[in-house]
């Protein structure tokens, strides 16, 4: 789905539950939705919260994440178990986390795997001082 899209859904979901005009918040990849919302609707939305997300505009994206985006329908995707998304998420973060480490490891810099894990939640503070 399109930013411009996601920014036309994001007003339909405001008139599915009768809200004549909310407060958007919207952080992360909501940045550019929520932008397309305010544009495509002037005085639509009472305010206006964004993130850091990604707002170039065309999208630029890895391959998985532009199918997903650009598909022309929604349908393939509802069939999706989101518990597996999330874990396979879950998963692929702890690698690349895991990866990092072992490259300090491999470059003998572990003052840095000190500051790696500092710099990430607690959760994963946790993971990378078990690990």
């Amino acid at each position: 789905m399109s930013p411009r899209a996601m920014g036309e859904f994001i007003v339909r979901v405001a008139d599915a539950f009768g809200l004549e005009q909310p407060h958007v918040v919207g952080p992360d990849v909501g940045t550019a939705a929520s932008l397309f919302a305010a544009a495509l609707y002037p005085g639509r939305l009472r305010s206006l919260a964004v993130g850091t997300g990604g707002i170039a505009v065309p999208l630029q994206l890895g391959c998985v994440l532009k199918e997903g985006v650009e598909a022309p329908s929604l349908e393939p995707y509802r069939e999706i178990d989101g518990r597996q998304v999330v874990t396979v998420a879950i998963a692929m973060h702890l690698v690349s986390h895991l990866t990092a480490m072992a490259e300090l490891i491999k470059q003998g810099r572990y003052d840095r795997m000190t500051d790696t894990c500092a710099s990430s939640s607690a959760k994963h503070r946790r993971t990378c001082v078990t690990s």
